[in-house]
């Protein structure tokens, strides 16, 4: 059965190559800015790195890990035939560490359908298939450990991981986890390098709900429910009958937001979203962030010591709505500058305030994105609106800092 399986689908799954110019030096949003130092750039170095990719459509769409190809400035993928193609980075996502990339090709193509991975079982047997350490087409085998596993790396939290003592190695991050009928159940991700017996992959059904957007959109429409929250005092859910450290309280409703349709009020105690326990406002976020736009959410919660329970539409956020979320979570004004944004006014209770930001600085970038005007910051404000913290480049009379602003909500 595992060799019909890889004679099945082992051609859809390929090798890729991933080039970076890489600089030791601090890099800027653009090369003007060197001008106001004395020193200039840095030679830039090329950098190559190995990853696989699983084709997911005769149209040449393959599935991948986000950091295989991240930062990337080539990316090439071979083929089981020999043959390498330059590919199209189509769209990423950063938070479930998956990217869509294209290839053109007038040859037919293997591809491999998407299965299931909500009925996988401990114990049940899996194929993994990738290019690791670069060698070439791979097959191992093992069962699954484990399910839902939470990792913390680099203060990032990866969740929902199928665990597997199949050998997942360097180069295997974006192949292919299958079942033993061949189906596609997990993309692999070799996030722990010097793993020993341990390996991990992202369900395919935690895939495919940000499959069609990538392909779409070039990236994933994060889900709004125009829901903030705190943490509730000790009194709260002691008055309540909740225990300790169970439920966050709703603190805000945005108006016209789902939330605010269905009737959810500031005050009330939520307990669960989709059936599970938020203990703390940080996993309330976390829950959020893997929310996308017409995901249908079931939310429980405490009204007068009566549980109830509603479901919710995420929507988009509303760029309408972009200052007002601009204010709330950085506590600062804008307008559009010649260059970049201009800050008008600042709350001197948000950190922005407490660290100095003022009148007349300047934001040229927040986070990756790369601000040219209001449009470029509230949408890069709202893709990152669920983060804990953001850092924005800011020009004052010349000079460029690097600030790290913590997001309030």
């Amino acid at each position: 059965e595992v060799v019909k399986a890889f004679q099945k689908v082992g051609p859809a799954v390929v090798s890729i190559r991933a080039i970076r110019m890489v600089d030791s030096g601090i890099w800027f949003p653009s090369q003007e800015f060197f001008d106001d130092f004395w020193f200039g750039p840095r030679i830039p170095q090329k950098q190559e790195s190995i990853g696989s990719g699983v084709i997911i459509d005769p149209r040449g769409y393959i599935l991948t890990n986000q950091h295989v190809i991240e930062n990337a400035s080539q990316v090439w993928v071979g083929l089981k035939t020999g043959k390498e193609l330059e590919a199209e980075v189509i769209g990423a996502d950063v938070r479930r560490d998956l990217a869509i990339l294209k290839i053109t090709t007038a040859e037919p193509l293997s591809y491999i359908l998407m299965g299931s991975s909500s009925d996988l079982m401990i114990g049940e047997t899996v194929i993994a298939i990738g290019n690791p350490f670069g060698l070439g087409p791979t097959l191992t085998t093992g069962v699954v450990s484990a399910l839902g596993r939470r990792v913390h790396i680099n203060n990032q939290v990866y969740g929902e991981f199928i665990q597997t003592d199949a050998s997942i190695n360097p180069g295997n991050s974006g192949g292919a986890l299958l079942n033993i009928e061949g189906e596609l159940i997990g993309i692999t991700t070799a996030i722990y390098a010097n793993a020993q017996g341990i390996g991990f992959a992202i369900p395919i059904d935690r895939a495919k709900r940000v499959v069609d957007d990538l392909i779409a959109y070039r990236e994933v429409k994060l889900g709004w429910l125009g829901i903030e929250v705190e943490e509730p005092s000790g009194e709260l859910t002691k008055a309540l009958g909740v225990p300790s450290g169970i439920g966050v309280m709703i603190s805000k409703i945005w108006k016209n937001s789902p939330a605010e349709k269905a009737g959810l009020k500031p005050g009330l105690l939520i307990i669960a979203l989709d059936s599970k326990v938020i203990a703390s406002k940080w996993e309330f976020n976390e829950q959020m962030r893997d929310i996308i736009v017409n995901d249908e959410v079931v939310i429980k919660y405490l009204e007068q010591r009566i549980e109830k329970q509603i479901k919710l539409i995420a929507k988009a956020f509303p760029e309408e709505l972009a200052p007002e979320l601009c204010w709330f979570l950085l506590g600062l004004e804008l307008e559009g500058g010649a260059r970049g944004v201009m800050i008008t006014k600042v709350d001197m209770n948000s950190m922005a305030g407490r660290i100095g930001l003022g009148r007349g600085d300047l934001i040229l970038r927040l986070n990756q994105a790369e601000v040219r005007n209001l449009a470029d910051f509230y949408q890069a404000l709202i893709r990152n609106r669920n983060q804990n913290s953001v850092i924005i480049v800011i020009k004052r009379r010349n000079i460029y800092y690097y600030v790290s602003l913590p997001l309030r909500s």
